[in-house]
This record gives structure tokens, C-alpha cells and sequence, in this order.
């Protein structure tokens, strides 16, 4: 077993001098760049990613009655190419995030929100229901993608930050004067929470928007910016439940009442507005989830989602669904532990990152291996205990680029994985 451990490191370092990998990295962009495609728009080179990978034959497919790609995918895979870009200084990879940032562009609406799908003939889906020109998932996507553009080229192409900006300007003051600026509350199965978030309580939806503001705060130091901050954190630490002792151990609630896995990047929103704002509660609060849910979760290993009602004073689950398991709702807990480990130096977070990741190579309930070193692929999802979902889509893939990423954003980490492979390959020798 020594042989395929040395064999896979020499075929990392093969990959390296392509472009796809770093020496050595857990880091592969081969799939998404099987995923990638240029484009011309409007007399403009752009990029798209296809949406769906198939097993076996793993050729593009498009989404039924949607499109062939989506604001989505082509954010998640512009910022995993602008952190490669950062690590690598590769020009491969900061021409497509270059590409894909003029796509996002393209898909602003008059209206400041945007489009989420473009049809086969490169013209924007007005009319889908999850393509509409509305404040949802996709807008906060792609403020989100283009405040991390605009940091990003104002440090390498300030030229083309300066095209960036206004679209992201109007689309940043569109979304705070979207946003409700009462005080309301409502109660939902006994629970008393926030009603000025999106949709009343999507503390997920809010996270997003979070780590955009934070990104734009950075750069124009806009009060009005850090007010919307301030209000949107508070928001999500008043949808926390729970105790170190009693169910669901401070957990973030997704919506009303329920949480779901996929989204979940409330405790990382929260770590990031904390060093932002020098807010210290943020950081408490995000820790409690790290310290007391994050380990719930791993002692089950995983779930997809739960809902819970209050009665007579006490939590009673209404739901609790362990399946199926993706790289979204995986991804944003080694997210946050890695961020709580930058945040503290505490190195039981990044044993926690480390612990949680292991979810990719195995360490889960189907015992299968979700993440492909050898060509950057990430299966979609686990469906039971036997059985996996094995297309390749755009969010399983770069979700695990994003999970790789942040667990090569410090040596200890790297580290354990050094020790972690040895294991691995060597333990039938």
C-alpha cells in the first residue's frame, strides 16, 4: 500500500506542473475546469459552469426547463478560482474568475437584484420561478461573489474593479433597503424569533448576505453598511436555541423552527463580523454551536435536518431526517471551525475541521469516498447507508474545493492530512 500512497503523491505533483493541483494538495480543479466553459456575450469574453454531471459517462447536463448554468455555480466557482489564484498565482485560474465575474454581471437585473439561469442560447431565464429577478438565494450569491471580485481585482486588475463596483454598488444598497428595519418578532411552534430577516427568519439566507457586507464594509468603511451588519448578526443570534444540555445544543435554526445542513454558514458569518467588528458576542455565540451542535453532529454522524416545537417548555422534535448528505451541508461546518480555529489559535478547532472533513475520504455513513483527489470530483450526495448519488455536479464539486481550501489555510491542518493519508494507504502493509 506504500506504492499507491507514493503513486498518488507523484501523480499530484504531475497534475501540478498542468495547472490543475498544487504539489501535494487535496486541492484539484480538473472537474470544475471540466465544468467550465468560455463563452461570448455580448461581444464579451465570459464563463459559464454547467450545472449537472452525470455518472457514468460524466458529460455536461443541463438543468430541465432552467438552463445551462447558473449565477449559483458560476460565483461558488469564481471565488474557489480567485483562492486558487491567491495560493498559486495561477493565470489559468484568474482569467476564468475574471470570465465568470462578467457573467454575474450580465445577470443584474434592472431592478439591482438578479437572474439566476441562463438558457442554452446565452439569453437570461426572466420567467423560472428559481430564475426571477427577486431577493432570494441567487442575489445574495452574487453579492456576495462580487464583493470577494471586487477585493480581489482591486488588489490584481484595479481596471476591471472599477467596472465591478457600480454593479455591486447598486445591488448592496438595493439589498439593505429590501431589508425589514422594525424590530418585529413573531412565534412560530412556541419559539419566539425575528421577523425582520429575509423571509421573516431565513438566518441562512442572512449569513450569506453577511459575508458580502463584511467584504464590502472592508473596503468602504460605510457605516450604514456596519448598522446592516450589527442588525443581521443580532438577528441570527436571537434564532439560536438551546443549551450545552438541552436539544439542539445551540444550533442556528435555518427557518422558523427547523434547521437544514445545506447553507448552514451562520456560525461563519458571525466569526467573520466578530473580527470585522470587533464584536466579541458573535464569536461567542458562533463558538456555543461550534463547541456543543458540531460535536452532536459528528457523534451521529451527520444529519440533513430537523424540526422543533416548544412544548410546555421543553423542545419536542416534530423532525429529525439524517438523509440525503451533501457537500453543502458539510462544507460550511469545516468552514467555520477553521475560522474559529484563525479567530481563537485554539487548536481543538482545527482538530474539529480536520474531524468533520473526514467526511469526504470516507469517514461517513455509507463509508464512501466523496472527493476525489486524483480529478477534483465530488460525488452529489449520500442517499442511505448504502447507497450513493455518484454525478459529479458544479455545488457537490467546488463545495469540497471550498471544503479543501480551508483546510490548507494552515499548516496544522495540512498536517494532520499528511498523517490522516499515511493511515490510509499504509494500514493493510
Amino acid at each position: 500500500m506504500k506504492k499507491i500512497f507514493t503513486l498518488v503523491l507523484l501523480f499530484l505533483t504531475s497534475l501540478a506542473s498542468h495547472g490543475a493541483v498544487r504539489s501535494h494538495s487535496l486541492v484539484n480543479l480538473n472537474h470544475l475546469n471540466k465544468l467550465y466553459e468560455d463563452v461570448t456575450i455580448n461581444y464579451r469574453k465570459c464563463g459559464i459552469i454547467h450545472i449537472y454531471c452525470d455518472y457514468p459517462d460524466y458529460k455536461w447536463t443541463d438543468a430541465a426547463d432552467e438552463g445551462i448554468t447558473c449565477m449559483d455555480d458560476c460565483v461558488r466557482a469564481a471565488i474557489a478560482y480567485m483562492n486558487e489564484y491567491s495560493l498559486s498565482k495561477n493565470k489559468d485560474c484568474f482569467e476564468k474568475a475574471k470570465r465568470l465575474t462578467r457573467t454575474m454581471m450580465f445577470l443584474q437585473s434592472e431592478n439591482g437584484f438578479f437572474y439566476n439561469f441562463l438558457n442554452k442560447d446565452l439569453s437570461i431565464n426572466k420567467k423560472g420561478k428559481t430564475s426571477i429577478d427577486e431577493p432570494n438565494w441567487w442575489s445574495w450569491r452574487a453579492i456576495w461573489g462580487l464583493s470577494e471580485a471586487y477585493s480581489f481585482f482591486k488588489a490584481n486588475e484595479a481596471s476591471f474593479a472599477k467596472e465591478i463596483y457600480p454593479v455591486l454598488h447598486k445591488s448592496i444598497y438595493k439589498t439593505i433597503g429590501w431589508l425589514d428595519t422594525s424590530n418585529t418578532t413573531v412565534i412560530i411552534n412556541g419559539y419566539k424569533l425575528p421577523a425582520y430577516l429575509p423571509f421573516q427568519t431565513g438566518s441562512d439566507q442572512t449569513a450569506i448576505i453577511v459575508k458580502a457586507l463584511i467584504k464590502y464594509y472592508s473596503n468602504f468603511k460605510d457605516n450604514r453598511i456596519k448598522n446592516t451588519i450589527i442588525r443581521l448578526c443580532n438577528g441570527i443570534i436571537d434564532m439560536q436555541s438551546g443549551d450545552k444540555n438541552v436539544f439542539p445544543y445551540y444550533a442556528f435554526f435555518s427557518w422558523q423552527t427547523s434547521w437544514h445542513a445545506w447553507g448552514n454558514n451562520q456560525s461563519e458569518a458571525l466569526i467573520m463580523a466578530s473580527n470585522a467588528l470587533k464584536e466579541k458576542k458573535y464569536l461567542k455565540a458562533a463558538l456555543n454551536e461550534i463547541d456543543n451542535f458540531y460535536n452532536y453532529l459528528i457523534n451521529i454522524n451527520y444529519i440533513n435536518e430537523f424540526e422543533i416545537e416548544n412544548k410546555d417548555g421543553k423542545p419536542n422534535i416534530l423532525k429529525h431526517v439524517k438523509y440525503s448528505q451533501i457537500a453543502y451541508g458539510i462544507t460550511p461546518l469545516i468552514q467555520a471551525c477553521s475560522e474559529a480555529y484563525k479567530a481563537t489559535g485554539n487548536i481543538k478547532y482545527a482538530n474539529k475541521a480536520f474531524e468533520i472533513s473526514k467526511w469526504y475520504f470516507g469517514g461517513n455513513s455509507a463509508n464512501a469516498t466523496m472527493y476525489h483527489v486524483s480529478n477534483g470530483g465530488c460525488y452529489d450526495g449520500i442517499n442511505d447507508s448504502l447507497t450513493v448519488n455518484k454525478n459529479m455536479g458544479a455545488e457537490s464539486t467546488i463545495e469540497a474545493l471550498f471544503a479543501m481550501q480551508s483546510l490548507e489555510q494552515n499548516n496544522i491542518i495540512k498536517l494532520y492530512w499528511k498523517s490522516y493519508y499515511n493511515k490510509i494507504y499504509m494500514k493493510n502493509d
